[in-house]
């Protein structure tokens, strides 16, 4: 007759399922955190290209204010501008254009209406802003 002694432990396959599960978890965990950064990155990206449309619209309209309605123009405001520093690798575009006032989009120039757009782009993504300038409040 056999006699089967219980000794306590684990066997070879308890231990490398063991493994497998804790591995499975480790990876789980590990791709939640790289897809965490990597959607942090994208978020602060897109919060400073904002913030750069932002300032030129901001710029835009003060010029409009000091300077009138007729400084609102290309010449004033660079249609493409590749940043550096903090904001390298974006690009921001200003598109200034005199628009017919009953649906503030086709052209129409002599209107008294500019739409301003102002777009910030990076591998990946924009953002875009528009407003819009009017001849409204000037004295002629």
């Amino acid at each position: 007759m056999l006699k089967f002694s219980k000794k306590s432990g684990f066997t070879l396959i308890e231990t490398v399922l063991a493994m497998i599960v804790l591995a499975i978890g480790i990876f789980g965990t590990m791709h939640l955190f790289y897809q965490t950064a990597d959607r942090a990155f994208d978020t602060d990206i897109a919060i400073r290209a904002t913030s750069l449309a932002r300032d030129r619209l901001e710029q835009v309209i003060f010029g409009k204010k000091m300077n009138g309605y007729a400084s609102v123009n290309a010449t004033n405001y660079p249609p493409t501008e590749s940043l550096t520093g903090n904001y390298s690798g974006l690009t921001r575009t200003t598109s200034i254009l005199e628009v017919n006032p009953t649906n503030l989009v086709s052209a129409q120039n002599g209107s008294e209406y500019k739409r301003v757009t102002v777009t910030v782009a990076w591998n990946g993504g924009s953002i875009t802003l528009d407003t819009l300038v009017t001849l409204w409040g000037e004295v002629q």
